[in-house]
């Protein structure tokens, strides 16, 4: 089992590399070809394939295996990746961009179901912890590479080292553990949502883990057209300024997770994160100027936040729902790309209105909705 995890906990890594490598720079690629305007459709369109993706994966994980699933969602992205390479036709772009978006939710899915497959509920907090610190890891190193890369050399360049980077994982999605338990499970969306909405805590602790992933989608795709086009920061000090950011992660995810096991429950320490996150949002909005070393502590801090509410709303739902529930696994993971399609569509209409820093006094007060759906829940210590 533990052989297992550590397999995953790889694969998670490299994978987060690719993405991120390319995640905070898919608004200003896109905008090289596709009017800002039209952006915000664009995330919508890539949301709703990654839903239909999200609702098909354990269907196909149960048809087909974890291993063969993991591998054609490999060899796919590749294959989008090295379109955006070559491609210089808009529609060709937008469309690779959709598949992109959706493809990388779908495997960070079939990760997810396996992890939860091969952990135990004593010990939950502990798990996703070390899970989502290495996911993070990923995180933290590739806007590095990013910002030298884009300063650089260009989009081209970028979109090939992604590829190049899930090679080696397509020789280890052979040996991805199997598990029984996701192979026999009957998936039914509607019972799944049924369920879902029976159930108050889980219930509550899905809107709270939306409102994180609306902050998320709301952050990727309006901060580096803020930082670069707005401000006018170049490439390579943004790249520097979103590792920084991301350490945060890295820094607090296993303590938080081993806090949450063993001293406090999840209820506190995810009012703590909402507030931070949501002071901190506003702090990007309400400060007279900024300097670089300033914006990348405020940013930090943002993720401060954001870390402590990730880590305890994974911890909460995994440990209040059963590893063959892979139907109610799909809906919780439904919220990021959910969250792709309402946060342009608000953002756009704030931006009509006002201006791109607004935006971060709007997100701010948003963050603050999630002490609502804190309150009702029933600690698990």
């Amino acid at each position: 089992m533990k052989s297992g995890l550590k397999l995953l906990y790889v694969i998670g890594f490299i994978f987060s590399l690719h993405t991120a490598l390319i995640m905070y720079s898919n608004s200003s690629f896109l905008n090289q070809f596709i009017p800002e305007s039209y952006m915000g459709l664009l995330y919508s369109a890539g949301s709703l394939l990654a839903i239909f993706g999200l609702v098909m994966i354990p269907k196909s994980i149960s048809k087909f295996g974890s291993r063969v699933t993991m591998f054609v969602l490999l060899l796919a992205t590749i294959a989008v990746c090295i379109i955006n390479i070559v491609a210089m036709s808009p529609i060709t772009i937008a469309i690779a961009f959709c598949f992109l978006f959706a493809m990388n939710v779908m495997f960070f899915l079939t990760n997810d179901i396996l992890i939860d497959q091969l952990g135990n509920n004593a010990s939950m907090g502990s798990i996703r912890g070390k899970y989502l610190t290495v996911l993070n890891t990923g995180y933290v190193l590739a806007p590095l590479a990013t910002g030298y890369i884009l300063a650089r050399i260009g989009f081209p360049a970028l979109y090939t080292v992604a590829a190049i980077l899930l090679i080696p994982l397509v020789w280890l999605a052979f040996f991805v553990p199997l598990s029984p338990q996701v192979h026999e499970s009957k998936i039914n969306i509607f019972t799944s949502l049924r369920k879902l909405w029976k159930t108050p805590d889980i219930r509550n602790i899905m809107f709270a883990n939306f409102i994180l992933q609306f902050f998320y989608a709301w952050m990727v795709i309006y901060t580096p057209i803020y930082l670069h086009t707005e401000i006018g920061i170049p490439w390579d000090s943004i790249g520097t300024m979103f590792s920084i950011m991301l350490f945060a992660f890295v820094l607090t995810q296993i303590p938080l997770g081993k806090l949450a096991d063993k001293v406090l429950g999840e209820k506190e320490l995810l009012f703590v994160g909402f507030i931070v996150m949501s002071a901190s949002t506003i702090a990007l909005y309400a400060l007279p100027y900024f300097t670089l070393p300033l914006l990348a502590l405020i940013l930090f801090i943002t993720r401060l936040g954001a870390s402590c509410v990730e880590v305890m709303t994974e911890t909460y739902f995994f440990k209040k729902v059963s590893p063959s529930e892979t139907g109610i696994i799909s809906i919780f993971r439904n919220t990021y790309p959910i969250s792709y399609i309402i946060a342009p569509i608000i953002g756009s209409g704030i931006i009509a209105l006002g201006s791109t820093k607004h935006l971060f006094l709007v997100l701010g007060i948003i963050c603050l909705a999630g002490l609502f759906f804190i309150v009702p829940i029933r600690d698990t210590l």
